[in-house]
């Protein structure tokens, strides 16, 4: 599908009655940008319960094709509870073959705009990332993000944060913060 016109919306479950088809894009997506992280290949990055939730929430944003509406890609756009005034995104997806087209860079504008119609004057993003060694995907975020406008404000050791979590990972991780 080449269609130029991309449109932006917040999804409703009226809007999205097919949460599993973006609860699948996201874990394909992560899957892809994560490749190597995870010990468990087959790790998934949410669920639909989750997805839903969010949904219900208010916090994602979507990316559609102009005529079929088909989902190009999503972006979490929350408001932090420790910082009421800061505004975080996360969970940026776009479909594989819809890249290189300016559609992440839109979703996050699309976050940034929601967050400050919300409050925010701080937005904020962590990236999970390799202590020891270089994973592609990540790499190419980390030098993105500063592009954007969003400077790192904190490494974070994601094992202190997500003991739960860590023992899946193939190696120590950061959790980096930045911020604009």
């Amino acid at each position: 599908m080449a269609e130029k016109e991309v449109t932006f919306e917040l999804a409703t479950s009226e809007s999205l009655p097919d949460v599993q088809g973006l609860t699948d894009l996201i874990n394909r997506v992560y899957r892809v940008s994560e490749d190597g992280l995870w010990k468990d290949a087959t790790f998934q990055r949410t669920c639909a319960e989750e997805v839903s939730d969010l949904i219900r929430k208010g916090e994602i944003v979507l990316a559609r094709a102009g005529t079929s509406r088909v989902v190009l890609g999503c972006v979490q756009s929350r408001m932090l509870d420790e910082k009421p005034t800061t505004g975080s995104f996360g969970m940026l997806v776009v479909d594989p073959d819809q890249r290189n087209r300016g559609i992440g860079k839109r979703l996050i504008e699309e976050a940034e705009k929601l967050a400050r119609s919300r409050g925010a004057d701080t937005m904020q993003l962590e990236l999970l990332h390799p202590k020891d060694w270089k994973q592609k995907n990540k790499a190419r975020l980390a030098e993105w993000y500063p592009i954007l406008g969003y400077l790192k404000a904190e490494e974070l050791d994601f094992e202190e944060l997500y003991p739960r979590l860590a023992p899946g990972l193939t190696s120590p991780c950061w959790f980096t913060v930045f911020s604009k």
